[in-house]
C-alpha cells in the first residue's frame, strides 16, 4: 500500500516472518486430547440438546481446546487466542471473567479494525498487543533525537484504544531488534500509561533492569503503577525532547489511586522540565521512581510544590524520567 507509513510496512514485514516462521499448528498430545474429550462427554452427554458448532469451530478445535485445558486445570487466566464468542467461564463454581489478548503484528489501522470486529462479538472484552508502540518506543531509546510528539499521536493501540491495549517492551519473539540502550525509558512510559503493561522476564531478571528497594528500576514503576497510575492520561506538554503527562488519578470501594506526574527528557546532556498546570491547586509532590544519566547515585529529583492554579516546573534527569506523586 503506497499510503502506508514505514511503521506499517516494517510491522507487515515482521508479521510475514512470523507466520513464515511458525511453521505447522500444534497438535495435542493423544492423552491431552482424550482427557479434552472425556470431560466434554461428561458436560454434555449423548442425547443433550446443544447447540450446532459455527463453522470456524473445526478449525479452530485445537487452539481453543488448548486454551480451555489451561484454564480448567491448569488455572491460567489469560489467554492468548484468535477468536472468542459469548461464553460463561467457570471455576471452582464461580463465574469470572477472562483476561484475554490477541498477538496480531501488524499496524495500528490492522489492528484497530480486528479488535472492532472481535469485541463486537464477544461479552469479554479483548485487548490487543500494541506492537506500534513498541516501535515507537524502540525508537526513543535507539534512535538519537527522536521526536517525543511521536508519542502523543492515535500511531498507537494504547493512544486509540487505551483499555484494548496490552503494552510491552520486548519480549522472546524480538530476536536482534531487541531495544539495546536506555530500555527503562520505555519501561517507564508503558508503566505509567493506561493499557495493560507487560514485563519481560529476561529484562527483569537476566538483564538486571528490577533493581529491587531503589527508585531506579522495574520494581520502582511497578509500584508506582499500582498504587498511583488510575484514571485518565492526560498530556501537559510535548516537544522534540520533552514530554509531560498526568494521570488524574482513581477511587471506587476496591481502588485509590491518587493519579502521578511523568516527565521524560530525551535531552542527553542536561536535566528538563517545564511548568505545566496540573490538576492538584496547593498540592506537595514527591519523586518515587526515576532513572537516567545520572551523575552519580545521590543525584535526584527535588520535590515540587504546585501554585493556587495547580502550576509547577516538573523535571528529569538527562535521558531520563521521573514520577512525581502528590505526597
Amino acid at each position: 500500500m503506497d499510503n502506508e507509513r514505514p511503521i506499517e510496512k516494517l510491522l507487515r514485514r515482521f508479521a510475514k516472518k512470523r507466520r513464515d516462521e511458525a511453521g505447522a499448528p500444534l497438535e495435542l498430545h493423544p492423552a491431552t486430547r482424550r482427557l479434552l474429550q472425556g470431560e466434554v462427554s461428561r458436560q454434555f452427554p449423548k442425547g443433550a440438546a446443544r447447540k450446532v458448532a459455527p463453522a470456524w469451530w473445526k478449525n479452530l478445535w485445537p487452539q481453543l481446546a488448548w486454551g480451555a485445558w489451561i484454564v480448567l486445570f491448569v488455572g491460567f487466566g489469560a489467554w492468548m487466542i484468535g477468536v472468542l464468542s459469548k461464553y460463561r467461564y467457570v471455576k471452582d463454581g464461580a463465574e469470572f471473567t477472562p483476561f484475554v489478548v490477541a498477538e496480531m503484528w501488524s499496524g495500528t489501522e490492522d489492528i484497530d479494525q480486528w479488535l472492532e470486529h472481535a469485541n463486537s462479538m464477544t461479552d469479554n472484552q479483548i485487548a490487543a498487543f500494541d506492537f506500534p508502540l513498541r516501535y515507537k518506543l524502540k525508537d526513543v531509546c535507539d534512535t538519537p533525537n527522536y521526536d517525543l510528539r511521536n508519542l502523543t499521536d492515535d500511531g498507537s493501540v494504547v493512544m486509540k484504544r487505551p483499555l484494548h491495549a496490552a503494552t510491552f517492551v520486548d519480549n522472546h519473539d524480538m530476536g536482534d531488534n531487541t531495544i539495546v540502550n536506555d530500555k527503562l525509558l520505555a519501561y517507564s512510559f508503558i508503566m505509567v500509561h493506561e493499557g495493560y503493561p507487560c514485563i519481560f522476564w529476561y529484562d527483569y531478571y537476566n538483564n538486571g533492569l528490577a533493581r529491587p528497594e531503589t527508585p531506579r528500576g522495574i520494581d520502582a514503576l511497578i509500584q508506582a503503577h499500582h498504587k498511583y497510575a488510575g484514571g485518565d492520561s492526560q498530556i501537559l506538554h510535548a516537544d522534540p525532547d520533552l514530554y509531560i503527562m498526568q494521570r488524574v488519578g482513581w477511587k471506587d470501594d476496591k481502588t485509590d489511586q491518587p493519579g502521578l506526574v511523568y516527565v521524560l527528557n530525551n535531552l542527553g546532556d542536561k536535566w528538563s522540565g517545564t511548568t505545566v498546570k496540573t490538576k492538584w491547586p496547593n498540592q506537595r509532590f514527591i519523586p518515587i521512581a526515576w532513572d537516567g544519566h545520572l551523575q552519580s547515585e545521590d543525584v535526584h529529583p527535588d520535590e515540587r510544590t504546585t501554585d493556587a492554579e495547580g502550576n509547577a516546573e516538573f523535571p528529569a534527569p538527562r535521558r531520563g524520567y521521573c514520577i512525581y506523586v502528590p505526597a
